[in-house]
């Protein structure tokens, strides 16, 4: 598995960490799934929220694999898809992260 921590210079560029409202710190993770695929994402640096821990299907897939500027957009990409195009998943997302890291249910006032 490779990782690479990146830091975004602007706020409002992806939808913020649902758990800590984190918009600019992030960690890419490469991992291969198959013998030429590597599946790429995103999670927050600041808590470690990844919104593909339980649908690891949306993970980004590329030949390669590496954590760089082609790659980590596309990873950023799929991270909005899970968070912002879909309010509907949004609570659901934050109440599983949440419960499994001990943390309490209820959505905290940002």
């Amino acid at each position: 598995m490779s990782t690479r921590d990146f830091h975004l210079t602007k706020t409002g560029q992806v939808t913020p960490c649902p758990h800590c409202g984190n918009q600019t710190n992030f960690r890419c993770r490469s991992e291969q799934c198959a013998e030429d695929c590597c599946e790429v994402w995103v999670e927050c640096w600041e808590c470690g929220f990844d919104p593909t821990q339980e649908n690891i299907g949306s993970r980004y897939e590329d030949t390669w694999g590496g954590c760089n500027e082609e790659t980590i957009p596309m990873a950023l990409s799929v991270w909005d898809d899970l968070l912002a195009d879909r309010p509907e998943m949004y609570d659901q997302y934050v109440a599983r992260w949440r419960q499994a890291n001990g943390h309490s249910t209820k959505r905290e006032a940002t």
